[in-house]
């Protein structure tokens, strides 16, 4: 009797010590920015623009790359909001006004939920804002001359 009481004592303290000693799951996005030069000045988050792919500008400066996680079991528009978020912080922190976004997505829903995340790699640019809108405009207007039927 006293040698089951103590061999359950025994496993019960071993299971506390796991449970309290095994990381949590990061409840918030980690990332890392690498730098490809120096000197811009740190802008707000609300001036970082993404760019998927075909819709970066044309004309642009490489300030870093970025690559960011969010553990999240389940996609959920927060989850995306928060990583994106982050994401602009990151970019703004270097300088940055645009971020050409290379890779963004949720593992599969057959990954288990203890290894779900939330996944994005892109490259923060500095581009000049009037002369991109300028290209976006004459590149509307040669499609809608070229749509012109006589």
């Amino acid at each position: 009797m006293m040698r089951t009481l103590l061999s359950v004592s025994v496993a019960a303290l071993i299971v506390a010590v796991i449970y309290f000693t095994v990381p949590s799951v990061p409840d918030t996005p980690k990332g890392i920015f690498l730098p490809a030069n120096t000197g811009k000045p740190a802008l707000s988050p609300d001036d970082v623009h993404l760019f998927l792919p075909g819709s970066v500008p044309m004309a642009y400066e490489t300030v870093g790359y970025i690559h960011a996680q969010l553990h999240a079991p389940q996609v959920t528009g927060q989850n995306q909001n928060m990583l994106l978020q982050y994401v602009q912080q990151l970019a703004a922190q270097s300088g940055a006004n645009g971020i050409a976004v290379i890779l963004f997505g949720h593992t599969l829903p057959t990954v288990p939920s203890a290894q779900a995340v939330y996944a994005f790699q892109g490259k923060a640019i500095y581009y000049v804002p009037n002369l991109y809108s300028s290209q976006l405009t004459l590149q509307m207007e040669i499609k809608r001359k070229s749509c012109h039927v006589f």
